[in-house]
C-alpha cells in the first residue's frame, strides 16, 4: 500500500518566512485598497517566491499495515468448575474464537489460560493482571486492540490504582455465573497452632452465607482422627467456639464441616482443616524400687536427665516383716503414701514403673488391681524383674500378673547377654528378655532383667541402656513417632506420599478418602524390612483420609481456607474498576454474548448489546520517495511571469 503526503523542508525558518510574508501583505495593502491595476499579480508573483522559500515536496511512502492484537483471557481456576460456568465459558469462546478469526487480516488474537499451577496455588486465588501484562509485554500501546476476558469476576490480583497500572485498553469482562448468587462458607476464625494433651482448647469457626439475608443457625461438624463425630450449632455471621482436647502427642488433624445453605453453589468451601501439634507438659513418672540396688540410681539418672520428666520415686527399704525396733523416723523422711499414690491420683501418672519389686504385703492386692484398672484404661506400665521374678514372692502372683505379658518358669539364668537383631530382644539360651504388650487401651513393658544398668557401666562392652529404656518409656506413653503399627500421609510436590510401618508383613491394599468423597484403592510397596510406601496424584485441596482397616492418618492438601474459594459467587463488583480503567465494560454471558465490534481509536469501546476492539491502523514504512512540488526554477518562472502580467495590466 502507497500513501502520499506533502512535506516541507523550508529555506528559511518559518519565522523569517512568516516575517517576509506579513511585509508582502503590508506592501500590498494600499493597491488592495485603491483597486490599483495588477495588485492581486504581484501577490500571486509574492507568493510563489514564498512557497520557494517554504520548499514543499511530495513524499510517497510504501507502507505494510500491522496486525493490531488482541487476547483472550481465559479462567479454568477451580471456582469456574461451580454449575454451568465453565459450559457456558466454553460456548462463548468458540462463538469469540470464530468471529475473530474473521479479521485474522488485520488482528492477531493471543490466548491466556488461567490455571493454578500447583493445589498451593489456590491460596492465591486467580492471578489474571500480571499474567496478562506479561503476554502483551512485547506489543507496542498502538496496537493493542483490547482484552476479553471469560471469568467468574474473582480476580484477585487487581491493583487498587487500576487507572496508573498501564493495563491494555479496553478490558471487557464476561462473567460466567449467575446474578444473584448465594454460597455458605465455613471459616477458621482462630486455631491454636500447639496445645498441651489433656488440656482442653478451643477452635473458633464462623459460617458465612453469602448473598443470602443475615441470621439463623447451621450445623457445624467436627471429626476427630479416630472417627468420632461432635456436632454443634452455630450462629449464622457469629463466631463459634469448639472445644478439643488433644489426646496424644504430635501433629492432630480435625475436620469441620457446615451443612450446605439452600441455594448452595459448592460445598467445596463447607469443609475446614485445622492441624494442632499437641506437646506434653511434664510427663509423671512414679517409679517403686523393691530395694535398694546399684541399678537403682541408672532408672534415677535416666529420669532426673529430661527437664520435662516428673519424677516421684520410693525405695522400699525394709519390708514389714522385719522388725528390729528401729524408729519409724528413721527409716524414712515421709510414710509410703500407698493409699494416695495407687488409687487417688494414680491415673495422674503417664507410667509406673515397677524396678525388682516382689510381694512383700506393701502393696494390698486392691492397689494392684488398681494399677491393671489403670492399664486398662489407657496408662503405661513397665516392669524391670530380677530372679525374685520366679520365686514364690513374684510380682506376677499378684493380681497384677493379668497385667504383664510374661510368666516366671521358675528357671533363673544367670549368664551375660547382648543385643540382638530379632523383634524386641532375646537373652540367653533365646529366652525373651524384653516384652511388649498391649492391654486394654493402656500398654505394659517387661524387662527380664535387673542388670541392665551393667551396660550404663560398660560392661563388656556395654549397650544402649539409655536409648533403650528412653524409646520403651516413649512406646508405653503412645507416643506417634514409636507406633510399630502405623500408617502416616504426607503432601509432597502435589503428591500424596503413603507409609505404613508393620512387624507383620503388609499385603493387604490401603483405601484413600477423597475430599470430593471417592473413595480409591492403593497397593503399597515394601521399600524396606517393616516399611511400605505408594505415592498419589493429588488433584483438589482439602482433606485425604487413609486407611489400613484399623489405623487412620489424615492429610490436609492446601491452605486451610484459600483464597479461591473464599468467595465463589460470580460478581460485576470486583472487576468493575479494571473495566472503567481501560474503558471496558462487564458483562453476563447469561444474557448472551455481546456483539463485537471494531472502533476508532477515539470512538467509544462499548454499548448497549456489543463490545469494541480498537482499530489503530498502525502500520510499518518500508520505503519512501520524494518529489518537490515546487522547484526553484519553476518558481522563479512563475514569480516573474506574474510580475510581466502585472506590469502589463498597470500599462493599459
Amino acid at each position: 500500500m502507497s500513501v502520499t503526503s506533502i512535506q516541507f523542508a523550508p529555506l528559511l525558518p518559518w519565522l523569517a518566512i512568516a516575517f517576509l510574508a506579513t511585509l508582502s501583505l503590508i506592501a500590498f495593502l494600499p493597491g488592495v485598497w485603491f483597486r490599483a491595476r495588477g495588485t492581486g499579480w504581484r501577490m500571486l508573483a509574492a507568493l510563489a517566491i514564498l512557497g520557494a522559500l517554504a520548499n514543499p515536496s511530495l513524499v510517497e511512502e510504501e507502507r505494510d499495515p500491522l496486525k493490531d492484537v488482541a487476547a483472550i483471557v481465559v479462567d479454568e481456576t477451580p471456582s469456574q468448575g461451580i454449575g454451568e460456568r465453565r459450559a457456558r465459558m466454553a460456548e462463548a469462546l468458540e462463538q469469540i474464537r470464530e468471529e475473530l478469526g474473521k479479521q485474522e487480516d488485520t488482528l492477531e488474537v493471543r490466548e491466556l489460560t488461567l490455571r493454578h499451577k500447583s493445589i498451593a496455588a489456590a491460596d492465591e486465588g486467580t492471578r489474571a493482571v500480571d499474567p496478562l501484562s506479561r503476554l502483551l509485554a512485547d506489543v507496542p500501546p498502538r496496537r493493542l486492540a483490547g482484552v476479553i476476558m471469560l471469568t467468574d469476576g474473582q480476580i484477585h490480583d487487581i491493583p487498587d490504582n487500576a487507572a496508573g497500572a498501564g493495563l491494555p485498553d479496553p478490558a471487557h469482562i464476561l462473567l460466567t455465573g449467575e446474578r444473584d448468587e448465594q454460597d455458605r462458607r465455613l471459616v477458621v476464625a482462630r486455631a491454636p497452632s500447639y496445645g498441651i494433651v489433656g488440656d482442653p482448647l478451643t477452635v473458633t469457626v464462623r459460617v458465612e452465607d453469602q448473598g443470602a439475608e443475615p441470621g439463623g443457625q447451621a450445623r457445624v461438624e467436627l471429626r476427630l482422627p479416630d472417627g468420632t463425630v461432635q456436632n454443634f450449632l452455630a450462629e449464622i455471621g457469629k463466631d463459634t467456639e469448639i472445644p478439643v482436647t488433644l489426646e496424644h502427642a504430635g501433629p492432630t488433624i480435625l475436620e469441620l464441616s457446615v451443612d450446605g445453605g439452600p441455594n448452595e453453589l459448592t460445598l467445596a468451601n463447607n469443609r475446614a482443616v485445622v492441624e494442632i501439634n499437641g506437646v506434653r507438659d511434664r510427663l509423671r513418672v512414679l517409679l517403686v524400687s523393691g530395694e535398694p540396688h546399684a541399678g537403682e540410681r541408672t532408672w534415677r539418672n535416666l529420669l532426673k536427665s529430661d527437664p520435662s520428666v516428673d519424677l516421684v520415686h520410693f525405695t522400699i527399704l525394709r519390708p514389714p516383716e522385719k522388725q528390729d525396733g528401729t524408729p519409724i523416723r528413721e527409716l524414712s523422711l515421709i510414710s509410703f503414701p500407698t493409699r494416695e499414690l495407687f488409687e487417688v491420683k494414680l491415673h495422674e501418672f503417664d507410667l509406673v514403673i515397677f524396678d525388682r519389686y516382689r510381694r512383700r504385703g506393701v502393696l494390698p492386692p486392691i492397689y494392684l488391681q488398681n494399677i491393671v484398672d489403670y492399664v486398662m484404661a489407657g496408662g503405661a506400665l513397665l516392669e524391670a524383674v530380677g530372679p525374685t521374678f520366679a520365686s514364690p514372692f513374684s510380682i506376677y502372683r499378684t493380681p497384677l500378673g493379668a497385667a504383664l505379658p510374661g510368666e516366671p518358669t521358675g528357671e533363673v539364668v544367670e549368664r551375660g547377654y547382648k543385643r540382638r537383631g530379632q523383634i524386641l530382644m532375646d537373652g540367653a539360651d533365646g529366652r525373651p528378655l524384653v516384652i511388649l504388650d498391649r492391654i486394654g487401651l493402656g500398654r505394659v513393658a517387661q524387662i527380664n532383667s535387673d542388670h541392665i544398668w551393667l551396660w550404663a557401666r560398660g560392661f563388656e562392652g556395654g549397650g544402649p541402656q539409655a536409648e533403650l529404656l528412653r524409646r520403651m518409656a516413649h512406646w508405653l506413653m503412645q507416643e506417634p513417632d514409636l507406633e510399630e503399627e502405623a500408617i502416616s500421609a504426607t503432601v509432597e510436590d502435589d503428591k500424596l506420599v503413603i507409609e505404613r510401618r508393620s512387624v507383620e508383613p503388609d499385603d493387604w491394599p490401603i483405601e484413600v478418602e477423597t475430599p470430593g468423597g471417592e473413595t480409591l484403592t492403593v497397593e503399597l510397596t515394601e521399600t524396606r524390612p517393616g516399611r511400605y510406601e505408594a505415592t498419589l496424584p493429588v488433584e483438589e485441596a482439602g482433606l485425604y483420609r487413609v486407611s489400613d482397616g484399623i489405623n487412620v492418618a489424615m492429610a490436609a492438601v492446601g491452605a486451610l481456607n484459600p483464597l479461591e474459594w473464599a468467595d465463589v459467587r460470580s460478581s460485576e463488583t470486583v472487576p468493575a474498576p479494571l473495566a472503567e480503567a481501560t474503558g471496558g465494560s462487564v458483562n453476563w454471558l447469561a444474557d448472551g454474548l455481546p456483539q463485537i465490534r471494531r472502533t476508532a481509536p477515539d470512538r467509544n469501546t462499548s454499548g448497549r448489546g456489543w463490545i469494541g476492539l480498537v482499530a489503530n491502523g498502525d502500520y510499518l514504512v518500508t520505503g519512501v520517495r520524494q518529489i518537490p512540488a515546487l522547484p526553484a526554477w519553476l518558481a522563479l518562472a512563475l514569480a516573474l511571469g506574474m510580475a510581466v502580467i502585472a506590469w502589463r495590466r498597470e500599462g493599459q
